[in-house]
């Protein structure tokens, strides 16, 4: 089946761009580019992530170790409509990014009984002031902190998340998603 009469089929609204893309799993070709565009950003993400900036990732910073053809790449995954993929929320930068941001921690989780630190988080302002409220009441009324193990991600680290996990789902963005 060709592309076009695949997503015709399957009834997908996606710009021209996206249209190459095969979201029931990506063709050879595409599925080198994934790998070759997560190789170029694997440094970027490993130096940010202990820092907890790898969430905070703009658009820019994401962009600058492609090459075109990469750029050009996740281009046509930001272009993919969420709702044509059954997402409930939104994600491909769909929203902008949070500017009032709020670091949480430092947090440490006791696994097996050894001490391990979470990685940095952050939380929208509100949300934090929320979160403290409610760790204040677990505390007191159960002995009980409450931990952020997954903040605030920007839509260009969600977008290297939704990559990054692609190839466990053999390549298929409608199961990704």
């Amino acid at each position: 089946m060709s592309r076009a009469l695949l997503i015709g089929a399957i009834g997908l609204s996606l710009s021209p761009s996206a249209s190459a893309l095969n979201v029931e799993g990506l063709e050879p070709p595409d599925a080198e580019l994934l790998r070759t565009s997560l190789q170029q950003l694997e440094p970027l993400i490993t130096a940010r992530k202990p820092d907890g900036t790898a969430n905070l990732l703009a658009w820019e910073e994401l962009y600058q170790p492609l090459s075109p053809a990469q750029q050009a790449f996740l281009d046509e995954f930001r272009a993919l409509k969420a709702e044509a993929l059954g997402a409930t929320s939104h994600y491909f930068g769909e929203v902008a990014a949070i500017q009032d941001l709020v670091a949480v921690g430092p947090q440490q989780i006791v696994k097996d009984g050894i001490p391990s630190p979470l990685d940095p988080q952050f939380l929208p302002r509100e949300v934090h002031q929320a979160y403290l409220a409610m760790m204040d009441a677990m505390e007191q009324e159960l002995g009980r902190r409450l931990l952020v193990e997954s903040g605030y991600r920007s839509p260009a680290y969600q977008l290297y998340l939704f990559l990054f996990y692609l190839p466990t789902h053999e390549h298929s963005v409608r199961e990704t998603n």
